[in-house]
C-alpha cells in the first residue's frame, strides 16, 4: 500500500512456475569493484553529548546503555524478555566521568578518565536456556582492573560452586546470575577488581537452570568463538543484502539500521520482533505485521519474514462468537493475547501477500489461507456498515484516541464506532488479497464474493470519503458517520484506491505544506485545534499521542506519494534527516518512534519521544529506501522485476543486493551529468529466464522504459544517454524486448506550490 506498483495483481496464479521460496542459493559471484561492509566500518565515536544504544542476542536478552562523556559515568543495563537482571560499569568510582566511548553493532567500548577501559559485548549462544554478557576491563598507569556489577534487587547472593564463580539466585522465580572470573579476582560488595594485572575479563550468564561448574567452564571457553561468528552473521547480513550508495554517511546509517531493525527480531520458539525500545517483555502484533515487507527487502531473509506470519497466525482469535473474531492479536505476552486492534488483521493479510510476491511461498500461502479467510469474516461480521465500510472503536487503531476527540468539546470521545480513512484501503486490499488467495486454493466462491465485496468498499469509499467541493479527503467519519476534514497525514494512505487525480494533487499539495517537516511528517497541522509540537505525559502514553508530534513511522507513506510525482526531494531532506540523526544524536544506529516538531525554547536539538528504537519506524525507512529511491519491485511468482528508480540528487551510484526468492540478483545503477546513465543487473543462479522491466528517469525529465530478459549467469548492461539506448550482455551488445524514449516524462511539475511546512506556526 505504500507504493503505487505494489498493485495487487494476482500473480498466485502464476505460483507454480518456481515452487515453494525460489529454488536457488545466495550468489557467491559479486558484481566488480564491490568492497565488503564490515563492522570496523560502521563504529560510532561519543566523544560529547548525551547517547544510548542498544545491543541484542536475538533470544530476548537486550544490552542498553547511557553515555554522557565529560560530565558522569556511564550506565550499562542488561535485560532478558523484558525483566532487569544487572547494571554494569569499568570506571571504578562513582564519580570517574566518561571520555569517550565507541558503539558498534557488536560491541561497546568505554574510555574513562582515569584511564581505565571496558568492553561489553552480548553474546548469542545457541538453545533457549543461557543468556550471556562478556565484559573485558583494563586499567590506567598504577591503577588494577574494575567492574562495578549490580544484579538486580531480585536476585539474591547464593554460595559460589567454585572459585572463580559467583552465584545469584532470582527472587521467587526461576533463574541463576552466574559471573566467571580468572582466578585471583576479589568479589567486593558491588563488583570485583583483578589484582595484579593490568586487564580482567568477566562472562554473565543467566540459566533457567543450575549449571555444574564443568558446564560453566566450557562456556567461558567458547566465549571467542561465539563473539566471532556473532560478527560474522551481522556481516554475512549486511554483505548478503548489500548496499553501497555513493554518500557514504547514508551507507553507514542504513547498514547500522539494518543491523538495529534484525537485532529486535527474536529468533525463539516464535520468532517475533520487539516493537522497540524500553521493551516490558511483550510483542506488538501491528508492528510486527507493518514490518515485514522493509524487513524482508532489508535482509532477504525470507525465511525469517514466513516465520513471523506464522507466530502471528498461531494467535488469531479463531472463536466465532467473539467480537474479536479472525484478528490478529495487537499484543502478545506472558499473561496471554489481547485482540484491540481492528486494523491488525488488515495489516497482516497486506504484508502476507507481499512476503509471497517476494518469495514465492507457495506452502505460506496455502498454509495460511484458513488465517486470511477467518480475518475477512470476523471484520465483515463485525466491523462494517452496509456500505462495507470498515469502522473502529477510538481506541482500536495504531494512532490514539486522541485523533477521535472533539477537541473543542474537551470530553472523551462519542460512543459509537469511527471509519479512520487508512483503515478503508487495508480493508480494500484485505478483501482483495483474499479472493486471490481464495482462487489460488480453487475456493472459487469465496474468491468471487470477495472480488464484489472490494468494489463495493471502493464505491463506498468515493462516495463517503472525498469532500467534492474542496477535492480534499476527509481524515475520517465520525460516530454519526459525519465526514471530518482535519489536516493529518492518514490521508497519503488513500492514493491506491483514490481514482480522481484532481483530489490526489489537491490532497498532495495541501497535506505536505501543512504537515511535512525536514524531519518527518507531522500527526496534526499546526494550523489545527488541539496541536502542540511537543510530547508530554508519561512513556506509555506517548504512544497514544497523535496532535502535532514527527510520527517516523509515516514518513514512508509520504515518500509513496512525493516520489509518485517526482518530489522525492522533500521527503529525503527528512531520510536523510533520520540517517544522519541515527549517527549523531539519539540512540546509535536506530530511528526513535516520534520527533518533536522543533526545539523546545532554549534548545538546538529536536527531542525525539516513544521508543528510542522503533521497529516500525526503521522498516518503513528501509522499506522506502528499497521500493521508492531505488524503485525496485519484486515478482517472483512471474520471474519479473522491475526497476523504477526515483534516486534523489545526491545520489549517483548504488550497489544493491535483493532476492526474488532464494535468488540473489545484484544490481548497480549510475548516473552521469551531461554524460551516459548506466544500470546493471546479475544474477548466477536464477532458475529460468528473468524479465527485467525498467524505467530510468534522466536528469531533464525524460525517461527511457523497456524490457530485456536476463540469464543465469550472464551481466546485462543498459546503457543511455539523451539520444540513445544500448543493452550488453557482458561485452555482447543485444537487442531489448522493447523500449521508448518518454519525452517530459518527469512529474515534478504537475503539483504546484510544495514545501515543507511551517514549524513555528
Amino acid at each position: 500500500m505504500t507504493k503505487v506498483n505494489r498493485s495487487l495483481m494476482p500473480v498466485l496464479a502464476a505460483v507454480s512456475i518456481m515452487g515453494t521460496i525460489g529454488g536457488c542459493e545466495t550468489a557467491q559471484n559479486p558484481l566488480p569493484e564491490r568492497h565488503a561492509i564490515t563492522l570496523e566500518e560502521l563504529a560510532v565515536s561519543v566523544r560529547s553529548g548525551h547517547r544510548t544504544y542498544f545491543l541484542s542476542d536475538k533470544k530476548g536478552g537486550f544490552l542498553s546503555g547511557t553515555l554522557r562523556p565529560g560530565s558522569a559515568p556511564d550506565t550499562h543495563r542488561w535485560s532478558v524478555d523484558g525483566v532487569p537482571v544487572a547494571s554494569v560499569s569499568g570506571s571504578g568510582t562513582k564519580d570517574a566521568a566518561v571520555d569517550s566511548a565507541s558503539i558498534s553493532p557488536e560491541c561497546a567500548t568505554v574510555s574513562y578518565r582515569d584511564g581505565r577501559r571496558m568492553a561489553v559485548t552480548p553474546l548469542e549462544i545457541p538453545g533457549e536456556n543461557v543468556r550471556a554478557l562478556f565484559l573485558t576491563v583494563s586499567a590506567g598507569a598504577g591503577d588494577e582492573p574494575r567492574i562495578d556489577l549490580i544484579p538486580h534487587r531480585d536476585f539474591l547472593r547464593s554460595i559460589p560452586p567454585a572459585n572463580g564463580i559467583q552465584l545469584w539466585k532470582r527472587r521467587g522465580a526461576s533463574g541463576w546470575l552466574y559471573c566467571l572470573v580468572d582466578s585471583g579476582a576479589v568479589f567486593r560488595r558491588e563488583g570485583f577488581t583483578f589484582p595484579g594485572v593490568s586487564r580482567g575479563e568477566a562472562l554473565l550468564l543467566l540459566t533457567q537452570q543450575e549449571l555444574a561448574v564443568d558446564s560453566l567452564r566450557a562456556l567461558r571457553a567458547l566465549v571467542p568463538t561465539f563473539a566471532r561468528r556473532r560478527v560474522e552473521r551481522m556481516e554475512r547480513l549486511l554483505n548478503t543484502s548489500y548496499l553501497r550508495l555513493s554518500d557514504s554517511a547514508m551507507t553507514k546509517a542504513i547498514s547500522w539500521i539494518k543491523l538495529s531493525l534484525d537485532a529486535l527480531v527474536q529468533e525463539r520458539g516464535d520468532t517475533l520482533a520487539v516493537a522497540g525500545l524500553p521493551w516490558n517483555g511483550d510483542f506488538v502484533g501491528r508492528e510486527n505485521a507493518q514490518s515485514i515487507a522493509g524487513l524482508g527487502l532489508a535482509t532477504g531473509d525470507y525465511e525469517k519474514t514466513a516465520a513471523i506470519l506464522r507466530s502471528l497466525a498461531r494467535y488469531q482469535d479463531t472463536i466465532e462468537v467473539h467480537r474479536t473474531f479472525g484478528r490478529i492479536p495487537d499484543r502478545v505476552g506472558t499473561a496471554g493475547c489481547s485482540y484491540g486492534g481492528v486494523d491488525v488483521g488488515p495489516w497482516f493479510v497486506r504484508e502476507f501477500y507481499e512476503h509471497v510476491t517476494y518469495a514465492n511461498d507457495t506452502a505460506l500461502a496455502r498454509a495460511l489461507y484458513p488465517v486470511v479467510r477467518r480475518s475477512i469474516l470476523g471484520a465483515s461480521n463485525f466491523n462494517t456498515t452496509v456500505d462495507n465500510v470498515m469502522v473502529h472503536g477510538p481506541t482500536e487503531l495504531g494512532f490514539g484516541n486522541e485523533r477521535f476527540v472533539p477537541f473543542e468539546a474537551g470530553r472523551p470521545p462519542r460512543p459509537g464506532r469511527y471509519a479512520a480513512v487508512e483503515l478503508q484501503l487495508l480493508w480494500y486490499f484485505q478483501q482483495l488479497i483474499g479472493s486471490y488467495v481464495a482462487d489460488f486454493v480453487q475456493d472459487a466462491e469465496w474468491a468471487r464474493r470477495w472480488e464484489s465485496s472490494a468494489r463495493t468498499t471502493a464505491a463506498s469509499f468515493d462516495s463517503l470519503f472525498i469532500d467534492t467541493g474542496a477535492k480534499v479527503l476527509y481524515d475520517h467519519l465520525d460516530a454519526t458517520g459525519k465526514g471530518i476534514l482535519v489536516r493529518r497525514p492518514f490521508p497519503f494512505y488513500a492514493l491506491e484506491v483514490l481514482g480522481d487525480e484532481r483530489v490526489q494533487q489537491t490532497m498532495i499539495r495541501d497535506l505536505t505544506r501543512s504537515l511535512l517537516y525536514p524531519h518527518g511528517p507531522g500527526t496534526l497541522a499546526a494550523s489545527e485545534p488541539g496541536f502542540t509540537p511537543y510530547v508530554t505525559g508519561s512513556q506509555s502514553a506517548v504512544h497514544e499521542t497523535a496532535n502535532g508530534p514527527v510520527s517516523t513511522y509515516l514518513l514512508g507513506q509520504v515518500t509513496y506519494a512525493l516520489t509518485r510525482y517526482d518530489r522525492g526531494d522533500l521527503s529525503y531532506t527528512a531520510t536523510r534527516f533520520l540517517a544522519m540523526r541515527a549517527l549523531s544524536e539519539g540512540m546509535v544506529g536506530a530511528i526513535p518512534e516520534y520527533l518533536e516538531v522543533r526545539p523546545r525554547p532554549g534548545e538546538t536539538v529536536i527531542r525525539s519521544a516513544g521508543l528510542d528504537a522503533s521497529l516500525a519506524g526503521m522498516a518503513e525507512f528501509l522499506r522506502a529506501i528499497y521500493q521508492d529511491y531505488l524503485g525496485i519491485h519484486i515478482d517472483t511468482p512471474s520471474m519479473t522485476l522491475r526497476t523504477e528508480p526515483k534516486l534523489p540528487e545526491e545520489l549517483s551510484d548504488v550497489a544493491f543486493t535483493v532476492f526474488s526468492g532464494r535468488c540473489a540478483i545484484q544490481g548497480a545503477y549510475r548516473r552521469s551529468v551531461g554524460g551516459e546513465d548506466r544500470i546493471t543487473l546479475f544474477a548466477p543462479d536464477l532458475p529460468g529466464p528473468l524479465q527485467w522491466q525498467f524505467t530510468w528517469l534522466m536528469r531533464g525529465g525524460d525517461a527511457w522504459k523497456g524490457a530485456v530478459t536476463v540469464l543465469a549467469g550472464e551481466q546485462v548492461t543498459i546503457v543511455m544517454n539523451a539520444d540513445e539506448i544500448t543493452a550488453y550482455r557482458g561485452s555482447e551488445e543485444i537487442s531489448l524486448l522493447d523500449h521508448w524514449k518518454l519525452k517530459g516524462f518527469s512529474r515534478k511539475d504537475d503539483i504546484a506550490g510544495l514545501g515543507f511546512a511551517d514549524s513555528v506556526h
